[in-house]
């Protein structure tokens, strides 16, 4: 029995061991991955050399490494307008040239951006369609390695609870922030000026008349890190929780800056990090930190953010933390509006229970006891933000497509970020959001909240204001093919040659050889032809192309799901018959296509296209939303509720699971003496239990006592106390009770015929 068990033990190690050193897997959230193991010394050299340069431009940073099947060629430099002119970093030491931003060479349109630290690149790489992290080995492996960094596709993310709650603005939640609207004590100097007798839509004309300054599109930032943030994601360590919190900031960055909210020109808003405050272990029983609770709700954290007066000065302040809400909460924020208190550029006012300041916002880092994904942060960040700048949540069937291109940034559900609508926000998002910057972004009494962003960038293959052109830095490759436009060198550049009419890096629609536009005739075309628009060809004026022909109105697209709409395809097919997009309630209906035939809000009447005439029998594509948005269509098109697995799946997950097998064998190579210690208690348990029981045990063999009885000794003499009672009762000796014959003598009796019986 104990070899038998002693096999089990390290065969199961054993399997344990040959698991981990093949597949290696990343965390439970990562399927695939790279390692990377380039000179960290001669990049900190490198690194050195570029921060004591005065032109950040000069002495770029060059990182080259291989991975994914592709060679990267990375050029990096400071990045110098995330963080604003008076800057301040409170309570920590922080060198702000470790934030980097650049760019891959060879791709016209890519984005690197993160920060370098003891010789170490940590960040993301956009080249194309394609995303990477870069991240260090020590997050997910304990102890020396051959490597130093890990590299891994965003598509290769897969996140098991992207269909959780992921932002808090639940109904409970909607109300307390109403009741805390409601709480105000009005100040007539807060109210935008306006009279509180002047109709709304009065309001937002008014506001309309008056311009936003185009130079003025810069929201600084207030961001501060609780002491579990600093432990967990900073690794103790305070510069490097700055640092995690500058890289958000990039990552959104990315996403802002192409929202065209007043037409179809993107408004660049940016945001820039003013001032960071950051706590540690030591601030964790200090009195005056009011987030030093570790137990706080995500309502409560808002609330106290919310209390800090620092926040005024401020367009938003956040606060990130490595807090495990209830429901898988990942954050929380004010929502902006244009008329009521909330959101950007929000000023302290007084409520019953005393003065707040509603511009803020709450992030995690952790969900359902596991620390989230870089990509799942930084699109909930991005989701927080949207909600401070005044959009809710995308409920309507035209703003949640699902399918392969997923879901926007502003979906209830907490999403992946792998898809392309992921890091996009929707129409419905954009209308809401322009309502609010309308009436805050504009400059009051020459007070502005928004401030003067920063400089073009000259080398960053993007054509800027103040830019002729932009073909990259002059030893580029682009800009060694690109004849009409002088590269960027020190302070020189982005400017067209002498003679030069334009540049392909501004558009398709210019001849790289002749450096003229393309005739107008028809004879180059710059635009394939979409679901919804039409091909576009050069004008002969222009080096941009132009924007292509809309189709029709309630053109079909996307397989028949949805129509086009000013070239978008967005509208619900319901929208042909003047029906609205609705979900149907009938559980095995759930994932089918739906409309409301009854045109009256009142009395929904809602049915599967398949019941209505002139329509098609249709599904809803994966991942669309179902059940009044609380569940989604898995890929067989069965509405999936959030949380499905319930609490016993939930413990499978967590102590079965490939990564909590990893974890013990990572714990046995740690702790390989206390497994020695356990296992020479175990066998000295099993020799003990052995021999306890063997006295207990029957035995055929005759030269051994008689198996003892599993009976309590006091139990055994009270038994036999009665059974002795018992044979005095009857009258009999103490020994073997005799028959009882009454008043008769004895047998035999005289006359009476004897049979006997025995051996003759």
């Amino acid at each position: 029995m104990f070899s038998l068990t002693l096999c089990v033990v390290l065969l199961w190690c054993c399997v344990l061991t040959t698991y981990g050193e093949d597949q290696r897997p990343l965390s439970e959230y990562i399927k695939y991955y790279e390692t990377l193991s380039y000179s960290t010394s001669a990049l900190s050299k490198q690194h050195d050399r570029h921060r004591r340069s005065l032109n950040p431009k000069s002495n770029p940073i060059l990182l080259n490494f291989e991975a994914h099947g592709r060679k990267f060629k990375i050029r990096l430099r400071r990045h110098t307008s995330i963080f604003s002119d008076d800057f301040v970093a409170e309570n920590a030491e922080f060198d702000p040239s470790k934030i980097v931003e650049g760019e891959v060479l060879g791709h016209k349109r890519s984005i690197v951006h993160g920060f370098i630290s003891d010789g170490i690149f940590e960040g993301k790489i956009h080249a194309g369609n394609d995303e990477f992290h870069v991240e260090p080995s020590n997050k997910y492996f304990q102890g020396k390695q051959p490597f130093h960094s890990v590299i891994y596709k965003s598509e290769d993310v897969h996140y098991p609870y992207a269909h959780g709650s992921g932002c808090g603005m639940r109904e409970q939640t909607k109300k307390w922030m109403e009741k805390v609207h409601a709480s105000e004590i009005k100040d007539p100097r807060l109210q935008f000026h306006y009279s509180d007798n002047e109709p709304v839509f009065h309001r937002y004309r008014r506001a309309a008349s008056q311009e936003i300054d185009s130079l003025k599109k810069s929201c600084k930032l207030f961001m501060q890190a609780d002491h579990l943030f600093t432990e967990n994601v900073g690794q103790g360590n305070k510069e490097r929780a700055l640092l995690k919190m500058t890289e958000h900031v990039q990552a959104i960055n990315t996403i802002y800056p192409g929202i065209a909210f007043f037409g179809s020109t993107p408004d660049k808003i940016e945001f820039v990090i003013a001032r960071m405050l950051v706590n540690d272990s030591n601030h964790e029983n200090d009195p005056s930190n009011p987030f030093r609770q570790s137990n706080i709700g995500v309502e409560k954290l808002l609330e106290l953010n919310s209390q800090q007066k620092r926040n005024e000065r401020y367009c938003l302040g956040y606060i990130f933390t490595y807090r495990d809400f209830n429901d898988g909460v990942l954050g929380l924020a004010w929502v902006g509006s244009p008329e009521d208190a909330g959101g950007i550029c929000e000023k302290e006012r007084s409520y019953s229970d005393g003065k707040k300041i509603l511009n803020t916002g709450v992030v995690t880092f952790i969900n359902y006891g596991k620390a989230v994904p870089q990509r799942v942060s930084e699109i909930t960040f991005a989701h927080e933000v949207g909600h401070n700048f005044g959009s809710p949540h995308d409920e309507s069937g035209a703003c949640t497509p699902g399918g392969s291109e997923g879901n926007y940034i502003m979906f209830a559900r907490a999403t992946e970020g792998s898809k392309p609508n992921n890091r996009k926000f929707s129409s419905c998002s954009i209308e809401k959001m322009a309502a609010v910057m309308r009436v805050k972004a504009v400059c009051k009494d020459h007070k502005c909240c928004f401030e003067k962003a920063g400089a073009a960038i000259c080398g960053n293959a993007v054509v800027e204001k103040d830019e002729e052109c932009d073909c990259g830095f002059k030893e580029d490759e682009s800009c060694q093919k690109d004849k009409c436009c002088e590269g960027a060198q020190d302070t020189k550049g982005c400017k067209l040659v002498d003679g030069k009419k334009c540049s392909p890096s501004q558009g398709l629609c210019c001849n790289e050889k002749t450096c003229e536009p393309h005739p107008g005739n028809f004879s180059f075309l710059c635009q394939n032809e979409t679901e919804c628009r039409n091909v576009s060809y050069c004008n002969g004026v222009n080096a941009s192309c132009p924007l292509a022909p809309a189709k029709p109105n309630l053109t079909p697209c996307m397989e028949g799901r949805k129509l086009c709409e000013n070239g978008s395809c967005s509208a619900s097919v319901c929208k042909a018959k003047g029906y609205l997009e609705c979900q149907c309630s009938q559980e095995e209906k759930m994932c089918d296509l739906c409309c409301d035939i009854s045109k009256d809000p009142t009395k929904p009447d809602c049915k599967p296209t398949s019941d209505i005439d002139g329509f098609e029998a249709m599904k809803q594509l994966p991942s669309a939303a179902c059940d009044n948005f609380n569940g989604y269509c898995d890929v067989f098109l069965k509405c999936r509720k959030v949380d499905a697995d319930g609490p016993l799946n939930r413990l499978r997950k967590k102590f079965l699971s490939k990564e909590a097998f990893l974890g013990y064998l990572a714990w046995i190579k740690k702790y390989w003496w206390a497994v020695v210690l356990m296992g020479v208690g175990l066998i000295l348990l099993m020799a003990a239990f052995i021999k306890l029981c063997s006295v207990h045990t029957p035995s055929s063999n005759p030269n051994k006592k008689p198996a003892r009885q599993l009976t309590l000794r006091r139990q055994q003499r009270l038994e036999e106390e009665r059974n002795r009672r018992a044979r005095q009762a009857r009258g009999g000796p103490e020994g073997y009770p005799g028959p009882s014959y009454g008043n008769q003598p004895p047998p035999p009796y005289p006359g009476r015929d004897i049979e006997m019986r025995g051996h003759r």
